[in-house]
């Protein structure tokens, strides 16, 4: 066999194999049809035998009318014994409708007895009227409730009380357990404690009295918790109330700082605080009373140093701009008082110092330092009296220092006596001669005699300066 015979067988085998499936499906599909016509013939046979549980006992019927679905009709008799039932356990509804159960009841009895007899239409009849009474019954107290609660809440806002409580009751007549006329209810009963509130708080409001008003809200919302708008005005006054008390105290605050009552001006600035304190303004009054304080701090030290200088007090000045300059360490006139300060001071004590110790003055190079110094702290004298007196003091001292001092010689009368560099003094039993302080040497001659050289220190002294000079030792 070649290769085109070997094609050929191949192809038709293939289909001879597509021949035999088509064949099988088509078997298939032949047996599924026949079922389904079994199942339908069956379905609308008219000999069905079927229940339906009732009150008096199971009920068998033969279904007669084919255009009439039983499996239906056998559910809304359950489904209306249901609904009556569920109508009769609502006694505000039965109350409200009038309807009485037996009468329902009664309706129900005549629709299963037109099905027991086969009369399914009349059944249908009966049942879409009872369901039609009972839909239009219910939907008629619902109606009349919701008219009812409408109005209770219409004269509630209208704080019309006594009519708000009739409707709110006869709501509740209608249904009892209902939360929001409950909730209603409740609220009106407690009107007559709210009334003489009421009128507080509109005595509060005209006043502008908002503490007033907040405790008034407050009694309301103890009464009436659940009343959002009285929390709501609660919130709203207490915000307004904050704001005015923040620009009272913040207006306070301004003026006592201007007053430049300082601690008063803090307390209500802590106030206005307490109130608003993320107010942009409240930074700046802050500001305002910081500045002031340290100028009126500033001004205060000035103050003191002027008085303490008056009173030439330098060493209570020192303290005293010293402790300032910690605070104000920039202030150029504050270190100007330092200076003068700390220079009158230490001047005093260099001056007290030669006061004490006057008879180093004696010395020519301390009375030149002396003079120096006394030239140099002349600027100073103006600002202090007390330094001006002792340099006054100082400068007599010098100047006693260096005047004529007399000084008293004693001697035999033999004797030739003179002061070396400066003089002769002659032969004297006594003679006073004069000479400026500081050290001299005394000289006595005498024929047949040893010379004798003293030293004297001439200085002021209270007592008169004596000196006995002789040659005594022959030769």
């Amino acid at each position: 066999m070649n290769l085109d015979e070997q094609i050929t067988k191949a192809q038709q085998a293939k289909k001879q194999g597509l021949r035999n499936i088509a064949l099988i499906v088509g078997c298939i599909l032949l047996v599924l049809l026949v079922a389904w016509l079994i199942f339908v013939f069956m379905s609308k046979t008219p000999s069905i035998t079927t229940s339906i549980e009732t009150p008096e006992a199971e009920m068998i019927v033969q279904l007669s009318d084919h255009s009439i679905d039983l499996e239906i009709l056998q559910t809304r008799l359950l489904q209306s014994r249901r609904n009556i039932e569920k109508f009769n356990e609502n006694k505000a509804l039965v109350s409200f409708s009038g309807a009485s159960s037996a009468k329902l009841d009664a309706t129900l009895a005549a629709a299963f007895e037109h099905y027991k007899q086969g009369e399914f239409s009349l059944a249908i009849s009966k049942i879409d009227a009872l369901e039609a009474e009972i839909e239009h019954t219910v939907a008629d107290y619902e109606q009349t409730f919701e008219q009812r609660f409408k109005k209770a809440n219409a004269h509630f806002e209208a704080k019309q009380w006594a009519l708000s409580l009739t409707q709110a009751n006869e709501a509740l007549l209608l249904k009892p357990e209902n939360a929001l006329v409950q909730a209603l209810v409740k609220r009106l009963q407690v009107k007559p404690k709210m009334q003489p509130l009421y009128s507080e708080l509109e005595v509060a409001k005209l006043n502008k009295d908002f503490d007033s008003q907040i405790a008034t809200l407050k009694k309301m919302l103890e009464l009436e918790p659940n009343d959002a708008t009285l929390l709501s005005e609660l919130n709203e006054v207490i915000k307004t109330s904050k704001f005015a008390k923040f620009e009272v105290a913040l207006s306070k605050a301004d003026t006592a700082i201007a007053e430049e009552k300082f601690d008063v001006a803090e307390l209500h600035v802590n106030t206005a605080r307490q109130y608003g304190a993320e107010d942009s303004r409240l930074v700046i009054v802050q500001e305002k009373l910081r500045l002031e304080k340290r100028n009126k701090q500033l001004e205060s030290y000035k103050d003191q140093l002027d008085v303490f200088s008056k009173m030439d007090e330098w060493e209570s000045v020192k303290l005293v701009v010293q402790q300032a300059l910690q605070q104000f360490p920039d202030q150029y006139e504050l270190k100007t008082f330092e200076k003068t300060a700390v220079e009158i001071t230490a001047a005093k004590r260099k001056l007290a110092d030669y006061l004490i110790r006057s008879d180093r003055l004696e010395d020519e190079t301390i009375r030149g330092q002396a003079q120096l110094f006394l030239e140099n702290i002349s600027p100073l004298l103006e600002k202090s009296p007390s330094l001006m007196a002792d340099s006054n003091a100082v400068l007599t001292l010098l100047e006693k220092k260096h005047a004529d001092i007399a000084v008293r010689i004693k001697s035999d009368n033999r004797s030739t006596l003179r002061v070396l560099g400066v003089g002769n003094i002659g032969i004297v039993t006594s003679k006073t001669i004069k000479l400026k302080p500081g050290r001299y040497q005394f000289e006595a001659k005498r024929t047949g005699y040893k010379t004798k050289v003293i030293d004297v220190d001439v200085y002021q002294s209270i007592l008169p300066l004596e000196v006995t000079l002789y040659c005594e030792e022959k030769i």
